[in-house]
């Protein structure tokens, strides 16, 4: 029977919980991840009097955490994409105090080689001219060695970085697929504990930081994530089962890194990697770090094919004709990564011609027995037969 008393006592109960949750809300202000909640106040069954039905107050029918799902998925995707550009601009401003350090320039060692090239020009007989030379030249060499052994130092640094990110990322995918396990025991996401949903919503978030994700979730609040900006991309959370993601060198160009699935069990090479640090210093080390070093080669090798020729075009003090002053390396190596046959290959350099700059596929037709190499930028191909 409703009276006044008891209604009253409803309504006390009732926001009695509401100032809980507000005050809930309020100490939770600076905690990761919580998100706001909110109660939801309905009517008690009214009773019925003599025909006419009177209220009894209020109570309380749930506890409203306050989600978006649209706007979380908006956070994820623009916050792989700034973690994208921090990184890139991270590695490409070392690049660029690598590239203006006086102590590693080679344009201070070239300028003055030739410099002391004009004096032997003057004075070709002097042989304390000639030893200083001599020098310079050495010292032009070891500039350009040092040089890129920091390219290979920053390589190095950017593999290490790219383990760590690739390990941190394994980590938050065990953890997801853990959560999930807690999640599936409910049906309705409306039951979930909010802690639990919010330690998934921070995770999730840490996780676009590193790579870039689509989350498809069910009901229940459980979730599957998908590599990449759609649900068509490579799960790396599937229900209870996290998929490990690794690196390898590319086997037709060792310096760029592809992305593998599975990489102990069934590995599945990725594409799906396009944003997030991950890929940020993966694009880093394709573009501004490897471009930077073709320069440098062509650099270097414009540098000693000149000097050579003009070598080659005077006399030493026997009167005869002069012979190459500088070499380059043969650093070339060949990987028979996918190669199961018995044929090796080597490569060395046979002409002193600068090789355009340019990235080419080399492969061999064994029903023509000819050698085919492809241009990548413009997909020409020539055919050799040996």
């Amino acid at each position: 029977m409703a009276d006044l008393l008891s209604t009253g006592i409803a309504g006390l109960r009732t926001y009695k919980k509401a100032l809980t949750t507000v005050s809930n809300n309020i100490t939770n202000v600076d905690t990761e991840g919580y998100h706001r909640q909110r109660i939801e106040i309905g009517q008690n069954a009214p009773s019925k009097q003599g025909g006419i039905y009177f209220g009894n107050g209020s109570m309380v029918l749930g506890n409203q955490r306050m989600y978006d799902r649209f706007v979380e998925s908006s956070l994820r995707t623009n916050t792989s994409q700034l973690e994208q550009q921090e990184s890139m601009y991270k590695y490409a401003q070392r690049l660029e105090n690598l590239m203006a350090d006086e102590r590693l320039s080679v344009t201070g060692k070239i300028g003055r080689f030739f410099a002391a090239v004009q004096e032997v020009s003057i004075t070709p007989a002097s042989t304390a001219v000639r030893d200083i030379l001599l020098t310079e030249a050495e010292t032009t060499a070891a500039g350009f060695r040092l040089l890129g052994n920091q390219f290979s130092a920053l390589e190095q640094s950017t593999w290490g970085d790219m383990e760590d990110k690739v390990a941190q990322i394994n980590g938050l995918s065990k953890q997801l697929a853990s959560i999930n396990s807690t999640l599936f025991k409910q049906s309705d996401i409306k039951s979930q504990p909010h802690d639990v949903l919010d330690k998934r919503d921070v995770l999730l978030n840490s996780l676009s930081k590193l790579v870039n994700i689509t989350v498809s979730e069910k009901p229940s609040g459980a979730f599957d994530i998908h590599l990449g900006n759609t649900e068509t991309g490579d799960k790396l959370v599937s229900g209870k089962e996290a998929i490990d993601l690794g690196m390898q060198k590319d086997s037709k160009q060792p310096e760029r890194v592809a992305f593998v699935l599975s990489p102990y069990a069934n590995p599945k090479t990725t594409n799906f990697v396009t944003s997030g640090s991950l890929a940020g210093i993966n694009g880093f080390r394709q573009h501004s770090l490897q471009v930077a070093r073709d320069e440098v080669d062509v650099i270097a090798q414009v540098f000693v094919n000149e000097v050579n020729k003009i070598q080659h075009q005077g006399v030493d003090m026997n009167g005869q004709f002069g012979k190459d002053l500088l070499s380059l390396d043969n650093v070339y190596s060949v990987q028979p990564a996918i190669n199961k046959g018995s044929a090796t290959i080597a490569v060395s350099v046979t002409s002193s011609a600068v090789a355009r700059q340019a990235s080419y596929e080399v492969s061999y037709q064994e029903l023509d027995k000819r050698w085919s190499i492809t241009n990548e930028a413009t997909g020409k191909k020539s055919l050799w037969e040996p």
